[in-house]
């Protein structure tokens, strides 16, 4: 039951500091309006988008099609703190950012910077800017 309290915390913890991420600096207005989480789902915009699997520590996101395709490993370095090493596998990138620890914050990051397309894709060329602005590699 602990364990859970202290995810639950986390978690709301990380979802008011991913609202620091949210940038549309161009006029675009989000694509996804609806995000939710199961054990082994993602949800975006009311339909499955993505699946989700965690082993302790690490986790993987894998698109409908059961391709991998966003490997994770979160290590804690401390009193209330926490590292992710995310890895885009498609694009071969290594990614890090202290506010961005997890699936949950990694969607919404993605959700506020307009990532996702309407129908829960990855915009590439939206990717690589969240990797030059938030990346801390």
């Amino acid at each position: 039951m602990k364990d859970y309290l202290i995810l639950f915390v986390f978690m709301l913890i990380s979802n008011f500091s991913i609202a620091q991420h949210r940038n549309f600096n161009d006029s675009n207005p989000p694509n996804v309006t609806e995000v939710s989480f199961e054990k082994d789902n993602i949800i975006l915009n009311g339909k499955i988008a993505y699946k989700y699997e965690r082993n302790e520590n690490t986790f993987v996101i894998k698109n409908i099609e059961d391709e991998k395709l966003i490997e994770g490993n979160i290590e804690n370095i401390g009193y209330k703190k926490f590292k992710t090493i995310i890895n885009f596998l498609a694009q071969n990138i290594e990614f890090t950012n202290p506010q961005i620890v997890g699936r949950n914050d990694l969607i919404f990051a993605f959700v506020n910077f307009n990532v996702f397309e309407k129908d829960g894709s990855i915009n590439e060329k939206r990717l690589k800017l969240f990797f030059k602005k938030f990346n801390t590699l």
